[in-house]
């Protein structure tokens, strides 16, 4: 009687596939041990033994293969049986020694990463320009779920031919969709896929809102309650510094010149408006709350202090020559125990950044910035649509007014922000889209106005041009 059986692979198998898989539920072995090392399977009996056959059943586990075939060496005789629905097959030449085939398959394979990695994401296939799924040899739909924390994505056993290929997730995102040709006995590489936020509510009655940079998802914007006005979408990424940004860190007083501008990252915001066009950024009727995160480690290879960081957006002047921009501080509360910095924004520009700041400003209300200096509310430019006025604090606060007169004196906007109870304001923004507090357009001309903390006033200028 047979005590034990040892089936020896002429090739290592998981050279070949992704896993191999036993069935012991058939077998009458005690034991089953699979040896990678040795590539071989070692089935053992009780003294017992079995006089005439066993059934051992094993599962490869591959997205493709081209034509191969490996040897298969057993101590007794063999004999290899496939299943359906498979390129793998048995070749049987008698003995203890046959073979195992693997052929070209009718069949192709698609693979690749999507965003966010936080969640699963849904991939399905259809039938192209139809809403129907498409299936495999087997009938079963052609679908997969890409894997968290990684994001990739494989999608095997489909047969050849051209499909929509759609990225689903459940939540606050639009759903992608993009056409593939998939060949037989090939896998198909998909460039990385980056899931696109769905647009946010807006309107007083508007829910709060969240939206997570899906490259580090310790930076996020806040929408509270109601903040929301018009209806956007906005998706944030993470990109290296142009060459110009770069220079004109040098020619910035509020900026500590790093020690070495390699690497130097920050984090791009894309808005669409309700029909998907882009536009350059967003008005909000309240204060969101911008969290951008950072490395200590990064920031002290550019000879800075965690404590010395703030938040700065890029201003291009709303033209490519880039004549007139520059980094524009909008200051934040450093969070040294997360690596986030966080500002109240009431106006979403394109492009942000964490850099040191140099104090060199006396006061309380400091690093007061008007941009752009004239603004044309129905301009044709979405960026002279809006004036952004910011400003820095020399301690926190609880309150603080902006108030907008004509030169008559004559009180026409007003903004009043309050922490009621949360984090006091160090910094502040307001954005004005040359409307009255009733949401008449003011007239054209020259305006006051004054940022009011502390019991301390600080007044300007700004001109409407229509």
């Amino acid at each position: 009687m047979l005590t034990q059986s040892i089936i020896v692979f002429g090739t290592n198998l998981m050279d070949v596939f992704e896993s191999v898989s036993i069935d012991t539920l058939n077998s009458s072995a005690d034991t089953i041990v699979f040896d990678t090392n040795n590539n071989r399977i070692i089935l053992s009996y009780s003294s017992m033994g079995f006089t005439e056959y066993d059934d051992v059943r094993l599962t490869f586990s591959y997205t493709l293969n081209d034509i191969f075939v490996i040897p298969v060496h057993t101590t007794n005789s063999i004999q290899l049986e496939s299943g359906s629905n498979t390129n793998v097959i048995g070749i049987q030449t008698g003995g203890n020694v046959s073979y195992i085939g693997i052929t070209n398959s009718a069949w192709g394979a698609v693979k690749g990463y999507v965003y966010p990695t936080l969640k699963g994401v849904n991939v399905k296939l259809y039938y192209t320009n139809t809403s129907v799924l498409a299936t495999n040899d087997s009938g079963l739909n052609i679908s997969a779920l890409s894997t968290i924390g990684t994001g990739q994505y494989v999608v095997s056993r489909i047969p050849a031919g051209i499909y929509d290929m759609e990225f689903s997730l459940s939540g606050t995102f639009k759903k992608e969709l993009l056409t593939i040709n998939v060949a037989a006995n090939k896998i198909t590489n998909i460039s990385i896929i980056t899931m696109r936020n769905a647009t946010l509510k807006a309107g007083d009655e508007a829910p709060l809102q969240e939206i997570i940079c899906y490259m580090d998802t310790n930076t996020r914007v806040v929408f509270p309650e109601g903040s929301v006005g018009k209806e956007f979408s906005v998706d944030i990424r993470i990109l290296p510094l142009t060459d110009t940004q770069k220079a004109k860190i040098d020619e910035s007083t509020l900026i500590k010149p790093p020690v070495d501008k390699d690497g130097m990252f920050g984090y791009q915001f894309d808005f669409y408006d309700v029909n998907d066009v882009a536009i350059l950024g967003s008005l909000l009727q309240l204060d969101a709350v911008l969290y951008l995160a950072f490395d200590p480690l990064t920031n002290l290879g550019w000879g800075w202090e965690v404590k010395d960081l703030a938040i700065f957006y890029w201003d291009d002047n709303g033209n490519s020559d880039f004549s007139d921009s520059k980094w524009v501080r909008i200051g934040g509360t450093v969070d040294e125990v997360n690596n986030v910095i966080t500002a109240r924004v009431a106006y979403l520009h394109g492009f942000y950044a964490v850099m040191a700041k140099l104090v060199n400003e006396q006061g309380v209300i400091q690093n007061v910035v008007l941009r752009p200096k004239i603004f044309t509310p129905t301009g044709a430019n979405d960026y002279y649509n809006t004036i952004k006025l910011s400003f820095e604090f020399d301690q926190g606060y609880d309150t603080y007014i902006v108030k907008i007169y004509d030169l008559f004196g004559n009180m026409v906007r007003s903004f009043e922000r309050n922490t009621e109870g949360g984090t006091k304001f160090s910094q502040g923004e307001v954005a004005w889209d040359g409307n009255d507090n009733e949401g008449y357009s003011v007239k054209s001309g020259v305006y006051v106005y004054q940022v009011i903390v502390g019991g301390q006033t600080y007044s300007g200028t700004l001109v409407i041009v229509r």
